[in-house]
């Protein structure tokens, strides 16, 4: 150590070397303290910033997931309604009503009707009492027909009126349909 230093103060080639090398370390040092410290701490900053903005981002998305959802379900009830027939249709609705009973032998005589505006939208409720009669397999058979038809009907309620001295039964069936108003 003592050599390097009579070698500084002897060499003006060291002496230059000491002196570049000392000043490249108050630049450097300099350059530290005036740009990579501020510049480390506002990546810091940003880096926190960043990490609040996904998980916001994330809590948004859930949100956004329930919104389209909602979406989506909208547009499944607007074309269930496009499938449902128009009001002035309820008509065919009881052909196709007579036609089932005809068809599984049962007889049916009259329907009444009764129309009900639903509480919300577009939808007109219709309510049918329809009774008839026949045997318990054909009734049966009818039954499963008008659950299964493209109708969209409901039977809401069943009254048997059956006589224990005959093969036959009397079924009155409270249905409703719904239509497009």
């Amino acid at each position: 150590m003592k050599e390097w230093g009579r070698l500084i103060t002897r060499d003006r080639k060291a002496q230059a070397l000491a002196l570049i090398l000392g000043v490249m370390l108050l630049v450097n040092g300099g350059f530290y303290l005036l740009k990579a410290k501020p510049a480390a701490e506002k990546a810091s900053s940003l880096e926190t910033a960043l990490q609040a903005n996904r998980q916001a981002i994330l809590a948004k998305q859930a949100q956004y997931r329930l919104y389209a959802s909602f979406g989506r379900g909208k547009a499944q009830l607007e074309s269930f309604k496009k499938m449902l027939p128009a009001k002035s249709d309820y008509t065919v609705i009881i052909e196709e009503l007579f036609k089932m009973a005809g068809k599984d032998r049962v007889e049916s005589n009259s329907i009444s009707v009764e129309k009900r505006q639903v509480a919300h939208g577009d939808i007109d409720q219709i309510v049918f009492s329809m009774p008839v009669s026949g045997s318990y397999r054909d009734v049966r058979k009818l039954i499963y027909d008008m659950e299964n038809s493209s109708l969209f009907l409901t039977i809401d309620q069943l009254g048997f009126n059956g006589g224990a001295k005959t093969d036959k039964i009397s079924v009155t069936l409270a249905l409703s349909a719904y239509v497009r108003s």
